[in-house]
């Protein structure tokens, strides 16, 4: 039962550790694809902007939904345990160049809302140049240097995760190791007390054998006194009276 119980926790130890790993990648994933899948969709709301399609007050607003599921998103990888600082200041990082990515589409949405309710080319000018330079020069920098800082994000967390799963391998045959180290004592301890079990009964069958020796010596003693006291009392005309044939025996 101990052996067994022993088995268990170390093939349970085995198991979580695995797991942690596991959930800590998957959780560590799904966010930053998460934040890259808004960032694409963000782009493509800009671009229709950019280039005239669609209504751009629409395309702004589901733009900004899309931050709002980053923020999400956001939370959650903050909510994954076990990350390592790198991981967690790389993707610090990435926040910030997503913060100010938010924070420049709002500049350039403000202006262009007031460009268009004045019919000129404020919003164009206050960025420095025509709509196309804008998004290649100033915004779409930004949103691909965040995408990158996840991408790095997720390669940092591949390394450690790939780090974590050699020292869980490590210590995956240290405990099978120990676990078969704790089979064999426990067969030796097994052999041990069989053994010393054997020995044992074989001394108490040795030890009665010669308490049925002993016991059978006592018993012809007690005859020889029964035989030579009767034979001293019809010998000397005592009759029955043992007791004078056994003292009579006894000096004989």
């Amino acid at each position: 039962l101990i052996i067994y119980l022993i088995n268990a926790t170390l093939v349970d130890v085995i198991f979580q550790n695995d797991n942690k790993v596991s959930n800590r990648t998957q959780g560590t994933m799904n966010a930053v694809n998460r934040i890259n899948s808004e960032l694409s969709e963000i782009n493509g709301n800009v671009l229709f902007i950019v280039a005239g399609i669609g209504n751009p007050s629409a395309s702004a607003a589901a733009a900004q939904q899309h931050f709002v599921n980053i923020a999400d998103a956001a939370e959650d990888f903050a909510d994954v345990k076990g990350l390592s600082d790198e991981a967690k200041n790389r993707f610090n990082h990435a926040k910030v160049v997503i913060d100010n990515y938010h924070e420049r589409l709002l500049n350039f949405q403000e202006m262009w809302n007031k460009a268009a309710a004045e019919g000129g080319t404020l919003g164009r000018e206050a960025f420095g140049g025509d709509m196309n330079s804008l998004y290649t020069q100033d915004i779409y920098p930004l949103q691909t240097t965040a995408s990158e800082m996840l991408r790095a994000t997720i390669s940092i967390v591949n390394r450690d995760t790939a780090k974590l799963r050699a020292r869980n391998t490590k210590n995956t045959y240290l405990l099978m190791g120990l676990l078969l180290l704790v089979t064999i004592l426990g067969e030796l301890a097994i052999l041990i007390i069989a053994r010393a079990a054997k020995r044992a009964q074989a001394e108490l069958d040795e030890r009665e054998k010669n308490l049925m020796e002993v016991d059978a010596k006592l018993k012809d003693i007690m005859k020889n006194i029964f035989k030579a006291s009767v034979d001293a009392a019809n010998e000397y005309g005592l009759g029955d009276d043992l007791v004078a044939g056994a003292n009579i025996a006894g000096f004989l």
